[in-house]
């Protein structure tokens, strides 16, 4: 997937979008994963504060 990606990118690049336009699509396609930098939603947090709570629980 990295090579499709980077493939992807230099199109866009050749097309003379801007790195926001760029970003933009990379997210629209194929999500948040690609920014390495995921929104705090709800899940999001459910995430990292369930695993804490089950130690907690478990001793």
């Amino acid at each position: 997937i990295a090579t499709d990606l980077r493939q992807k990118v230099y199109e866009l690049m050749q097309e003379g979008k801007s790195k926001k336009e760029i970003v933009d699509y990379m997210v629209a396609r194929y999500g948040n994963f690609v920014t390495y930098d995921p929104p705090l939603t709800p899940l999001t947090v459910l995430l990292w504060v369930l695993p804490v709570v089950a130690i907690g629980i478990g001793g």
